[in-house]
This record gives structure tokens, sequence and C-alpha cells, in this order.
């Protein structure tokens, strides 16, 4: 069969298309011939298996109300994979098989023949022998205790969803997957889980999705819908008995609402003496510029404790999320002046800042009701020298845009820096010298000095 235009012969799977394309037209009958593939071996059908899928992602899928047998097998597979991938590197599994074979088949079929002599000839068996190299590993997680070891199998939900959340995240960062990616699917992953842990489940979700894989996620928890940027946020909601989707939200508040996300009276309590708000990006954030607050005033800079002068600061996430528009409600209700100061998430000096960008188009004013840091982050301000201080013989080193916290997780001596919670383990132990370093690098325009400076004006309105 050749191509009609240029003459040449087709190739197999041109061919297949050109017939069925011809069957089609003329209404010819045909049907394929399907063949259950081998679950093991390697055979020629086995190995198409096998080229095919890694060309496909890998879908991971975390049910809620699995039980735990089924996650721990999820794992076991994992590993007896790799288990297997090592014997077929290292071991002629081919040679191994037939060598067993051989010594086998003599007894075996010694074995048959006595079956056979005492069976019908409707009933006669034959000796078979098969491989499942991936049965020779068996992997289990205990923890030690006060009590002894305690089998994964008898831990709690919430523990369970900690370690399917790790093993996931451990794929997400393995450097030589032979996948070309992962689709990573998770069904109420916040089931059994506390507030604080649902943060840090989000926070790990976020880096998955970060490292540049494809995460869904159905959730009705408010901490994770308030953490995710807008433009990721699908809302399924019902409508006279039918569920409708909108893939295009901008009404916050009507998930909000749906999701029981309102303003607490006893919280607003909380701030009836505020004079002004500060809404920063995390509690990081708060613990950082009330330390350098204290630090400064304690050393005689023109500065007092944002608390002494009635600043509350409040972390309201991302300038995206849900848990941002909630706050600006809580601004109106509370009717008292704010500002915020968000990272500017900036990769280079020359570089637009996002979160500036967002606000602008929200309609915020940069300079009258919020600003960006000049660096990247917050974490940005903590010296190399002073981490080195702080964590003797971590060798970090990074500029104003380097990812600190990605610098910090990947560290050797990451437990000691405190990973990707670097900031909230090491800001308050800044010295002043280190702060004026940072925030102040040339003498003559103290960053923080400057916000201080802004807040203070609008406390005097207030």
């Amino acid at each position: 069969m050749t191509n009609p235009v240029t003459g040449e012969d087709h190739n197999n799977a041109e061919k297949r298309r050109r017939l069925k394309s011809i069957y089609i037209e003329k209404a010819f009958e045909f049907e394929y011939i399907q063949e259950k593939l081998p679950t093991s071996g390697q055979t020629r059908l086995k190995k198409t298996e096998q080229a095919i899928k890694k060309c496909l992602p890998q879908y991971e899928y975390f049910l809620a109300d699995s039980p735990l047998s089924e996650s721990d097998s999820t794992i076991q597979k994992y590993f007896k994979d790799m288990a297997f991938q090592v014997i077929q590197n290292q071991v002629d599994t081919n040679v191994l098989e037939q060598t067993v074979i051989t010594q086998l088949q003599s007894v075996l079929s010694g074995i048959t023949e006595k079956i056979n002599a005492v069976v019908p000839e409707s009933e006669q068996v034959k000796a078979k022998i098969d491989f499942d190299w991936s049965k020779l590993i068996t992997t289990g997680f205990e923890s030690d205790g006060s009590e002894g070891s305690i089998p994964l199998s008898a831990r709690g939900d919430g523990f369970r969803r900690i370690t399917m959340m790790s093993y996931f995240e451990y794929l997400a960062e393995e450097k030589h997957s032979d996948h070309q990616n992962i689709i990573f699917a998770f069904e109420e992953p916040e089931t059994f889980l506390h507030p604080s842990a649902q943060e840090n489940l989000f926070e790990k979700l976020n880096d998955i999705s970060s490292a540049g894989y494809q995460v869904f996620m159905t959730t009705h928890s408010p901490v994770l819908v308030s953490k995710t940027q807008r433009e990721d946020l699908h809302h399924i909601y019902k409508e006279q008995g039918n569920y409708q989707l909108n893939s295009n939200v901008t009404n916050y508040k009507e998930i909000a609402d749906d999701l029981g996300v309102t303003v607490d009276n006893q919280f607003v309590s909380m701030f009836d003496n505020a004079k002004c708000l500060l809404l920063v990006e995390g509690v990081d954030d708060c613990n950082a510029f009330s330390h350098v607050s204290k630090i400064y005033h304690e050393n005689g800079l023109n500065c007092k404790p944002l608390d002494d002068i009635g600043v509350v600061a409040i972390p309201v996430g991302g300038c995206g999320s849900i848990k941002h528009w909630v706050s600006l409600d809580l601004l109106t209700t509370l009717n008292k002046p704010f500002y915020i100061f968000l990272d500017s998430d900036k990769e280079a000096e020359q570089g637009n800042s996002p979160n500036a960008d967002k606000l602008v188009e929200y309609g915020f004013v940069e300079g009258e009701n919020f600003s960006v840091t000049r660096k990247r982050e917050i974490e940005n301000y903590i010296s190399p020298e002073a981490l080195e201080r702080l964590a003797p013989g971590c060798g970090i080193t990074f500029t104003d845009w380097c990812d600190v916290k990605g610098k910090a997780k990947q560290n050797d001596m990451r437990v000691a820096l405190g990973g990707k919670k670097v900031a909230n383990k090491h800001f308050s132990s800044l010295r002043f010298e280190e702060l004026v370093s940072t925030f102040n690098p040339n003498g003559d325009d103290d960053e923080f000095l400057g916000l201080y400076n802004k807040l203070a004006e609008l406390v005097k309105e207030a």
C-alpha cells in the first residue's frame, strides 16, 4: 500500500490508519482483536505495554475513605516495582528463570504423570511455572514510641494521610523518574486532620504543584480553599437539585459563605482596640515585624513596638486567596485604616512583582495602601552570615532573589535551618546589627522604618 500523493510506501501505522478510514468510508464491518496483557515476564507484548506507559503521565489517586491496607499497598507496589527494576538491571532474569525451570521440571513432570495416571482424560493436567519477582520484597513502616514498635496498620487515619502525602511528595521530588509527569488527585485530603495540619498539607500540595506536576483536589475545607489562588478554584454547587460548575470564580464571598467562612463576633472583638491593621502573608511575617519593631526600639531608633502604637498584624495569605478577600470584608466591618505589605516574589531585581501587579489590578495604590518587599520574601532578610551563626556549618549562600526556603529545605542541615520554616525558626533570633544590615544595607533608607512611619501616619489619622 502506497501513499497516493507521494507514491511512497506507508509504514505500518499509516497502513492501519488508511485501512480503517477505507473501512469506515465503504461501511465495511471490522473489529479489533483484544488480547489480555501479561502481568509478568518480558514478552514483546509486555515490553510494548511498558514502553507505552513510560510515554504517559503516571496517575496517583488518593481516595478519602480508602482503607489503610489500600494506601499501604500503593506504597508497597512502588517499592516492589523499584526492586524488580534493580533485579532486571543486575540479574539476567531469563537465564535465572530457565535454570529454575530446568531444576523443577523433572520433579513436576514426575508428579504430573502420577496425577494424570489416576484422573480421567478430560481432566488431565500439565505443570506450569510462573515468576513474579516483585513478590521477593515487602516493605513497611513502624513507629517507635514508649509502648514499643507500632505498625502503620495500627495508626490512625490522620497518620495515614500524612504517610500518603509524604509518599506523594517524594514522588514529586524524585529526580530520576521514568515518567514524563505525574498527575496527583486527592479526594477530601483534609479529613481527620487538625486545621494546623491542613495548612501543612496545603504547603505540601503547593510544593508538588510548583514542581510542575498537575494537582487535582476536591475539598470542603475553608483552610485549603482560603489558601488557593482564585484562578485555580472551581466552585461546584447545587442549584435546584442539580450540580453546577463555575470555573471563572469572581464572587469570592459566595464560596466563603458556602464553606461557612464568616466573620466571628469574638474574632472581631479582638481588634476593638486596634488603631491600624497590617495585612501580611503569614504568621512568620507577623512575628518578624514584631521582632524588628521591638529590637529597633530597644536600640534607640525612632520606633516603638507595633503593639504599643495600636498596630495589629493579620496573616491573610496571598493576595489572590479567598482568605484575603474575606479579610477585606472584615476590614469594612471594622472600619479601621489598614496597610498591606506582601512579599514581592520577584526572582530578579529588575523583574516585576506578581503580587504588586495583582494588588494594582484589584484597585489598590502602591505607596498609599500597599507595598511589597524590596527583596523576594521575608526569608531573604535573614543574611547568610546570620544563618551561619544560628546554624553553624550550614554553608548556605543566597542572593536577595533566591528561594531561601527551597535552599534550606535541600540543605544537609535542613533540620537545624528549619527547612521551609526557616523564618519562623530563626528570624526572632536576629540581632540589631543583622537587622539593620539587611533592611538598610546602604545606610540611608531603612525599609522597615519606612513601613513603620506609614503605619504611624495611619494610626494618627484613626
